[in-house]
């Protein structure tokens, strides 16, 4: 992103054994300084797995600080995963749990880009990263795994273009 004059380009990491609203109350803390900082008025992100998710609960709250969300291989409704899962956020993801319900019932209030992949063993199916259905844009990579993803130039590619897009209006 930086090699297409993307930026500045901030990074943030997360406790992921906290609750999603925890960790989206530290996400509007970082967006605040991150805009203080470049006295920009609104910030793009681009997301990882539950970071995904984090995300879209900041932006339940706080969408006009946002201008742009792209999510890899966020699982947007849940992973089927059946054994034990550490932590509040970890519970948070298995698919019919009370967040996800509520994100799904909340608009997209920006534009978003959810990239995925059908080779990935961690969120799976794909279909469990489509925001498509909810006025998101999809955009399946494949042959790539959950981590792997991070590291393929297609990705790299389509989130730089969706960052680069002329703004429109915003959904309703």
């Amino acid at each position: 992103l930086r090699a297409r004059g993307l930026g500045p380009i901030y990074g943030v990491n997360y406790p992921w054994f906290l609750s999603i609203e925890s960790n989206a109350r530290r996400l509007a803390a970082f967006v605040a300084r991150v805009k203080r900082e470049t006295g920009a008025a609104a910030v793009d992100l681009v997301c990882h797995s539950m970071g995904g998710l984090v995300a879209l609960e900041y932006m339940r709250t706080h969408e006009l600080d946002v201008r742009r969300c792209a999510t890899i291989a966020s699982p947007h409704a849940g992973v089927v995963w059946r054994g034990p899962m550490l932590g509040f956020g970890a519970t948070a993801l298995r698919r019919g749990s009370g967040l996800l319900t509520a994100l799904a019932g909340a608009p997209l209030s920006v534009p978003v880009l959810s990239i995925y992949s059908s080779h990935d063993n961690v969120v799976h199916p794909k279909e469990s990263s489509q925001l498509g259905a909810r006025g998101g844009r999809d955009v399946e990579v494949p042959d790539v795994g959950h981590l792997t993803i991070l590291f393929d130039e297609r990705v790299a590619r389509h989130v730089g273009d969706f960052l680069e897009e002329e703004d429109m209006l915003r959904p309703a």
